[in-house]
């Protein structure tokens, strides 16, 4: 009730990376106007911060290098990780570990303002993809009504403080716990797709978009020897939706062409993620850059994205479907659930 209208930023913190997404919420319609984020930042970061000044602590005081030791380095994470959330409700934390390498233990200290130090380039680096998708969704700072973390590693201060400062000292919103937000949220989309819950739920609406572009492999001419990405659908693009391209070619007489698809966000496909292939064949034969080859790319109202590529001469059709989730329920798994 309390977002029943209004512009929502989530700022997820998740242990391995860091999604930042801004949503429009008008009367049960949740539409999706922006995401991005950070694949290789994430709440270990913070972890592995805490262990290297923990190693660096025990080499001073008892003369051990245990940086390349695997054991040592296991235990210590862990006790890194408490040590962490204890410092998001206390100025100071210890870390312990007995016989942590040789006999000896760890007994170190670390205050909060010290981890802040340690910290800060990392939770600056956060504001980035939270400035880029404001950009991609057209609206300044004082556009956003509310701000929901998401993820344990919100709780530390310096990230609350940070992100308050950023948004003009605007409170941040914490009526839902940040370790239990994803739970809550999979747990209402899994009602909502059962179609037996309260009719509430059953009438919220997602209107969401593709989080990176989504295109083809393409070549300038035969002599290419690395593809370029011909995008489909730009990244931030609102589905369903369809699109119409056209290719042709590469050689004299060709009868079969693949044709590879990509996910990402560089020129060159070598930098993008494949995400599946699929061949042409009965081409009609013709000079190289004559037989023109329409490529029609759909993305469902359920995510599944659908590439089909068709001989303008003789109509020879070949398609591949890439759903956005390979582990998602079909519709028959869901009415049994």
């Amino acid at each position: 009730e309390k977002w029943k209208n209004g512009i929502l930023l989530v700022y997820d913190l998740g242990g391995g990376t860091f999604d930042v997404s801004v949503i429009k919420v008008t009367d049960g319609c949740c539409e999706v106007l922006a995401v991005g984020g950070d694949d290789h930042l994430g709440g270990e970061d913070f972890d592995n911060i805490l262990v290297k000044y923990a190693v660096s602590e025990f080499q001073r005081k008892q003369k051990h290098d245990v940086s390349n030791n695997a054991r040592a380095l296991c235990r210590l994470k862990a006790a890194c990780e408490d040590a962490k959330r204890y410092l998001s409700k206390s100025t100071f934390a210890s870390i312990e570990v007995e016989e942590l390498f040789d006999g000896d233990d760890l007994h170190c200290k670390i205050t909060q303002a010290r981890f802040n130090e340690l910290c800060k380039d990392l939770i600056e680096r956060t504001l980035d993809p939270v400035k880029k998708v404001l950009k991609d969704a057209k609206l300044q700072k004082s556009d956003i009504n509310y701000v929901l973390l998401v993820g344990g590693s919100t709780r530390i201060p310096l990230i609350q403080k940070t992100l308050s400062e950023f948004f003009d000292n605007k409170n941040l919103n914490f009526d839902i716990n940040p370790d239990e937000a994803v739970a809550n949220g999979a747990a209402i989309l899994a009602a909502h797709l059962s179609k037996h819950f309260d009719t509430s739920i059953q009438n919220i609406r997602l209107l969401d978009v593709i989080p990176r572009s989504l295109g083809w492999e393409s070549y300038n001419g035969p002599d290419d020897k690395i593809g370029f990405f011909r995008v489909a659908f730009p990244r931030n693009t609102k589905f369903p939706c369809e699109t119409k391209q056209f290719a042709c070619t590469r050689f004299d007489n060709q009868k079969e062409a693949e044709f590879n698809i990509y996910e990402g966000e560089d020129r060159l496909v070598q930098n993008n993620k494949l995400l599946g292939r699929f061949s042409l064949t009965h081409i009609t034969p013709a000079p190289a850059r004559v037989t023109e080859i329409e490529v029609t790319s759909v993305i469902d109202e359920n995510g599944i994205f659908t590439v089909t590529a068709m001989d303008k001469q003789n109509g020879s059709t070949n398609s591949l479907a890439i759903l956005q989730d390979k582990g998602r329920l079909t519709e028959n798994e869901l009415i049994k659930m």
